[in-house]
């Protein structure tokens, strides 16, 4: 769907998006500014930390629209080249687990895996926003997995469990361009508006396909890529 078709709906979900690490960043940053003396060193960091974090995130999802954008106007340009997707796999899965130590993620990789033909910065943010929705979704202690799986001349990956508590007629909206599951507890802030359709908009921009499956024990979001030619050993983890 063309940016300058997408529902009011739409729009407001990523506005809210957006305005979310920011927010964070806001609010830090004029707590730092108002009461910088009273704070100890250890106070200061963390709200440091978490101005920083945000910034990240926030620089992210700025870049994930400008990428939505570029597409809808035909100018997505994709730097491609041979990819060992295990080992991107692997450094987005190793990230989240020293972010969250206490968070079960793991890497569930083959022992060979072909090379697959794609523009490596953003299949890496594909991986990432998955990942960061399977975190975001799911109950505290939840284990997420992220899968590959070569066959038929593409690579699948599977990034699970997104969130068993989510109704499955959600999910299945979820890739919709004009959809946002509003979460409605405090501790799973809504907020995949603007994340699932750059993940779309990447993955058939490199002709594979993204879908969602569901029961009622687990959600998981799959996406292929085509391969290169050669092939390499997995990245372990």
């Amino acid at each position: 769907m063309p940016f300058q078709q997408l529902s009011e709906d739409y729009l407001q979900a990523v506005a809210q998006d957006l305005n979310s690490p920011l927010s964070i960043i806001k609010g830090y940053a004029t707590m730092l500014k108002d009461y910088e003396r009273r704070m100890t060193f250890a106070e200061k960091q963390d709200y440091l930390k978490a101005v920083d974090k945000a910034t990240d995130h926030l620089g992210s999802m700025v870049s994930a629209l400008v990428d939505v954008l570029r597409h809808d106007a035909g100018l997505l340009k994709l730097q491609l080249a041979p990819l060992d997707i295990t080992r991107s796999v692997s450094s987005v899965v190793g990230d989240f687990r020293s972010r969250l130590p206490g968070r079960p993620i793991r890497a569930q990789l083959p022992r060979t895996c072909p090379m697959v033909n794609v523009d490596a910065g953003r299949i890496h943010g594909v991986l990432d926003c998955l990942v960061n929705n399977a975190v975001t979704y799911s109950p505290d202690g939840q284990p997420i997995t992220v899968a590959v799986l070569p066959g038929g001349g593409e690579v699948t990956v599977s990034v699970s469990d997104l969130g068993a508590y989510i109704p499955p007629e959600q999910w299945a909206r979820a890739l919709e361009e004009h959809y946002r599951y509003d979460a409605q507890t405090e501790s799973h802030p809504a907020g995949m508006a603007l994340g699932m359709v750059f993940c779309k908009t990447v993955v058939e921009a490199h002709g594979g396909r993204i879908w969602i499956e569901t029961d009622d024990k687990q959600a998981a979001c799959s996406f292929t890529l085509p391969v290169s030619n050669g092939h390499t050993p997995a990245a372990s983890i």
